[in-house]
């Protein structure tokens, strides 16, 4: 085991170099020099996991979803979604009075008013609806490299790409499972340093102004700030987010969601932000 916390600590989050540059740009330099992906594949992903550390046996990967677009013509090319099937820890870990049982609430509720059983986070992510096939862990990260594989030029899309990769590699070393670096765009990065900061800025814009007092709420510290949630967008920019924290539904709910800020982000790419690049909103 030390070994393996040793590789985690050092490796498992080394993919920064492959991340597409978002800092320093103006919204024009963004959108016709940073994001042009052409003669590329986007490969639009989501995970859904039973807790937060991969490194616990039990807080294991339940679900993966991804499509596949092309970056030129943002055709449609592929999809892939399978469930992965609950190991035996994630099994004992809804037993109370196991080890796991009192590991996993311990982790995921650190505090009074936070209970979370392994039950409830499969009632929330809809993991007993029969949506995909159920298949091995180790079975899913294989298909989903293989899936990468088959494209040109493949780069990564995700909101808070930091946490879904970050599980898939971490989950992949545990059965001897290689994870290339690939190039990568964080959609929640994308959010958090130009879509809102654009809307801040763009005080006589009426459209803007609307979709930043939709996302915009209390945080549970009690500040009120614009939230980065995925669903949250999708409500504001009147996407469908009923299916929220299901897989395939956030990868295409992510989809609409990052094709509506590209337009708006192009309409107003003259707005200036560069003093609000670095301010903080609220995370997935």
């Amino acid at each position: 085991m030390k070994s393996f916390i040793q590789y985690y600590n050092k490796e498992a989050f080394n993919f920064d170099e492959a991340k597409i540059n978002l800092k320093g740009h103006s919204i024009s330099q963004l959108i016709n020099e940073v994001l042009n992906f052409k003669g590329k594949t986007l490969i639009y992903f989501d995970t859904e996991t039973m807790g937060f550390d991969p490194r616990e046996e039990f807080y294991q990967l339940t679900e993966i979803a991804a499509i596949a677009y092309d970056g030129t013509t943002f055709k449609t090319l592929k999809t892939y979604n399978y469930k992965v099937t609950l190991s035996n820890a994630t099994k004992r870990s809804m037993v109370k009075g196991t080890p796991e049982h009192t590991a996993f609430t311990k982790n995921l509720n650190p505090g009074p008013g936070h209970v979370m059983k392994p039950e409830d986070i499969l009632r929330k992510t809809r993991y007993g609806e029969k949506t995909a096939p159920f298949i091995h862990e180790a079975h899913a990260l294989n298909k989903m490299l293989k899936f990468i594989r088959q494209f040109k030029k493949p780069v990564l899309v995700a909101h808070n790409m930091t946490f879904d990769m970050r599980f898939i590699k971490t989950r992949a070393l545990r059965y001897g499972i290689n994870v290339p670096d690939y190039e990568t765009l964080d959609t929640l990065d994308l959010t958090k340093r130009y879509f809102i900061p654009m809307m801040q800025h763009a005080k006589n814009s009426e459209e803007l102004q609307i979709i930043l007092k939709d996302i915009t709420g209390e945080t549970w510290r009690g500040d009120i700030k614009p939230s980065a949630k995925l669903g949250v967008l999708a409500k504001a920019l009147n996407i469908n987010a009923s299916g929220w924290h299901n897989a395939l539904a956030d990868v295409e709910m992510m989809v609409g969601v990052t094709k509506k800020m590209l337009k708006l982000l192009k309409k107003y790419q003259k707005v200036n932000i560069i003093d609000m690049k670095n301010k903080k909103v609220k995370k997935k």
